[in-house]
């Protein structure tokens, strides 16, 4: 069984709507520590739309990685 540390780890959720893109930085309680939400660039292809979401989850890493936190799942 797996157990993790709920202070020390933080949760990406995704949700690559038609329009826009969200992003939140979660706890383990569902606590919503940071939020993005960027327009998908539709009219530069799908390619594009993976960047943007690519980078999205880097700012988040990073954000999380200052408060001194690791991303333990991807949703």
């Amino acid at each position: 069984m797996l157990r993790f540390s709920v202070q020390d780890n933080f949760i990406i959720g995704i949700d690559l709507g038609t329009t826009q893109i969200y992003r939140a930085l979660s706890d383990f309680d569902a606590g919503i520590i940071r939020k993005i939400r960027r327009l998908i660039p539709l009219r530069e292809g799908f390619l594009s739309v993976m960047a943007e979401t690519l980078q999205i989850i880097e700012e988040l890493r990073g954000y999380a990685g200052l408060l001194g936190k690791k991303i333990t799942a991807s949703a």
